[in-house]
């Protein structure tokens, strides 16, 4: 098989504005053992990188790269091309940090006026790496030819990936005799953390009812071309 508005994370003082009495530090045995029996939260530090080719050249040589189940990194290589006749290429980058326990939605906007929507409801792991529980979805519907059907945006759900290694799919494709159009998607889980870095985006906490409405309610931006 082939293969997000940013909230600013608020930390806790680790030193403490004030002191407590011994009697304020006492907790009832129903509280201690609340503590004890509530799950650890972790969180899968994860980075997202779309990359968008738009070649309105294609005779000129060279094609899009084929991307199967061993590709791990997006590459593009039209150098052997004039200037004026290579393809238009965009990458953009996004690192999210997603929580174990609780449902989270991004909403990232990448450049231009491409955004992503992510949503996730936690991560599993296992000895073969790590999976999201979530699907990235873009704004772009792209229509090269306008006698025929608009195509996307596609939803791609994230798959199991080895910590530190990334991993790339093809997201959509368009094609005419005169124009392509590739999306590609490259994952990377990078690390398991306690507590998300500082710099990365902290998601949306919401209910599962309310992540779906949000999902339903994405509104998509056609193109038919990135010139």
């Amino acid at each position: 098989m082939q293969r997000l508005a940013a909230f600013a994370l608020l930390a806790l003082d680790a030193t403490g504005a004030c002191s407590s009495t011994p009697d304020s530090r006492r907790q009832s045995p129903d509280r201690a053992v609340r503590d004890a029996e509530a799950p650890a939260v972790s969180y899968a530090v994860v980075r997202i990188t779309r990359t968008l080719l738009y070649d309105d050249h294609p005779s000129a040589g060279g094609r899009p790269p084929d991307i199967g189940n061993d590709t791990r990194h997006v590459v593009l290589d039209y150098a052997s091309r004039a200037p004026n006749e290579r393809p238009d290429i965009r990458s953009y980058t996004s690192r999210i940090a997603v929580p174990s326990n609780r449902p989270s939605s991004w909403k990232l906007p990448l450049g231009d006026d491409y955004t992503l929507l992510v949503v996730t409801e936690g991560f599993s792991r296992n000895d073969d790496g790590v999976t999201i529980d979530g699907r990235v979805i873009s704004n772009y519907q792209i229509q090269l030819d306008s006698s025929r059907a608009p195509i996307g945006p596609n939803a791609v759900r994230f798959w199991l990936v080895p910590v530190g290694e990334s991993d790339a799919v093809q997201v959509l494709n368009d094609e005419t005799p005169n124009r392509i159009f590739r999306e590609y998607e490259e994952i990377e889980v990078e690390s398991i953390v306690a507590s998300p870095p500082e710099s990365f985006m902290a998601g949306i906490d919401e209910s599962a009812d309310a992540q779906k409405r949000r999902w339903a309610e994405w509104t998509p931006v056609r193109k038919s071309s990135l010139r």
